[in-house]
């Protein structure tokens, strides 16, 4: 369970770079820099995988507790 908890504030947190990449694509002129470049994959590449993860796992819990 501490595992679950632990991925589930990882995804909680890539989903918030996932809004403010997001957002940075409306922006007229984007800031650069390494903490953005960090963002943007955080949001875009790393949120997808790691929330299939949780939403799976919590699925799984869930139906075990309920029906096991």
């Amino acid at each position: 369970m501490q595992v679950l908890r632990l991925l589930s504030r990882v995804a909680f947190i890539c989903n918030i770079c996932f809004l403010l990449t997001s957002l940075l694509l409306v922006l007229p002129n984007p800031p650069g820099g390494e903490l953005v470049s960090l963002m943007i994959v955080a949001g875009m590449v790393v949120a997808l995988p790691v929330n299939s993860i949780v939403c799976g796992w919590v699925i799984l819990v869930l139906a075990r507790g309920k029906f096991g």
